[in-house]
């Protein structure tokens, strides 16, 4: 971790926090007097707080849906905390836009179905009037070919002549009418499917616009404890009147059994808490309850808490045991004081140590029993003691510190 001198601002939440909250001192190591101050060995005891709130894991999220209107307008939104059962309306969004486009949707559609059918009407009477002509066609034919059939032996020669080609006016007379009748008949499904197709996309548009409408209500899906949503730009939970755009989530139904802690890690305090530490913690709310549990998870990378913020947290998860389902609520601000436990580790007495400045900047220091400043670095410490991770080794004698600044945290993680 770099070094650095404290603010004042850092300087007193760290001295308030070590004041309050930490334990008692080293674990095996009697207290030392100012005259009688050295490096031993011992098991440390340090506690160290954290801030947070319960969070569940679980939720079902009411997302804002994509009506294609963007961005959408929150016209109505249930109370945050509202107890609310399956199928209640959580929220409903401006519709008018949709509402006003559904008349003339619905009436293009009627239309268009309308126009399908007359248009079924117009091209079936078209192609009975192109089947009758094939049928007389065909008819004049047959006749054609009879005639035409009588041997020449029973007839002048100028009338068989004129049976012959009455039979080949019959012959194109029926080609011609039977390529008009598929002609017809395919001109016809081409139309009727142009048609079919208009009435579709008319009816699409329709059922988009009635589905929009409909998607531009949440309900919940399944009973629970609503929880509103932060809205980011605004910097505060949405409501009534907001603008906001498809896949945010609005608001969320949070799964109770599934609560844990999530608390804030400052960046400057990297490497104090890990997961698998025990924990004590007490919910603002019911400061008479003691809960017990373990940090879970830290994350790897600090992020801002906030848009408008240049703070850095490492988010904190903490599993707590027995928590009261019936009165506790995601939300609530909770307390919680990680225990650091190290076994056979060498201790260094905070007595003994202070600040340097140097031209890298400032640096924990021991003084040591000849009236010397060494350089060390230390882990995390408690009232009376500090882990000692370098710098100086088990009993070297030490005097205590001249200065009145003493270190109150971890100067290099442990």
């Amino acid at each position: 971790m770099r070094r650095g001198t404290p603010s004042a601002r850092l300087a007193f939440r760290l001295a308030l926090l070590y004041l309050i909250f930490l334990g008692p001192t080293a674990q095996g190591a009697a207290r030392l007097s100012a005259t009688d101050l050295e490096v031993t060995r011992g098991d440390f005891l340090g506690n160290f707080l954290l801030t947070g709130e319960l969070v569940a894991e679980d939720a079902a999220l009411l997302i804002v849906p994509n009506a294609n209107i963007w961005p959408l307008t929150v016209r109505w939104l249930e109370e945050d905390g509202a107890e609310v059962d399956e199928g209640d309306t959580i929220v409903e969004f401006d519709n008018s836009q949709l509402a006003n486009n559904l008349e003339g949707l619905e009436r293009a559609a009627i239309e268009a179905a309308n126009q399908l059918a007359s248009l079924r009407a117009t091209v079936r009477g078209e192609e009975i009037e192109a089947e009758l002509t094939f049928e007389r066609q065909q008819a004049e034919l047959e006749k054609a070919r009879l005639d035409a059939e009588v041997p020449a032996s029973l007839l002048s020669e100028q009338e068989y002549e004129e049976r012959r080609l009455a039979h080949e006016r019959a012959e194109l007379g029926f080609e011609e009418a039977q390529s008009a009748l598929e002609l017809k008949r395919s001109s016809t499904r081409a139309r009727i499917e142009k048609q079919r197709v208009a009435l579709a996309k008319a009816e699409r548009a329709s059922q988009r616009a009635q589905q929009g409408i409909r998607l531009l209500t949440l309900e919940a899906p399944r009973a629970g404890i609503l929880l509103v949503s932060d809205n980011e730009d605004e910097g505060r939970p949405f409501q009534s009147g907001d603008t906001t755009w498809p896949g945010r989530t609005i608001a969320r139904l949070p799964e109770l059994s599934s609560m844990i802690v999530e608390a804030q890690l400052f960046d400057v305090d990297d490497g104090r808490i890990h997961p698998g530490m025990p924990v004590t913690a007490v919910v603002d709310a019911f400061p008479d309850v003691d809960l017990t549990g373990e940090v879970i998870e830290v994350d790897d990378i600090a992020n801002e808490t906030s848009r408008r913020s240049l703070r850095r947290v490492f988010r904190t998860r903490v599993h707590l045991d027995g928590l009261d389902l019936e009165r506790m609520r995601p939300g609530m601000s909770v307390k919680v004081v990680v225990e650091d436990r190290r076994q056979d580790v060498l201790l260094v007495p905070r007595a003994a140590l202070g600040w340097s400045e140097g031209e890298s900047g400032s640096a924990v220091v021991a003084a040591t029993a000849a009236g010397e400043l060494q350089a060390i670095e230390i882990g995390p410490c408690n009232r009376q003691f500090c882990v000692l991770t370098g710098g100086l080794s088990e009993g070297d004698r030490l005097s205590e510190y001249p200065g009145a600044e003493r270190p109150a945290r971890a100067v290099v993680s442990p």
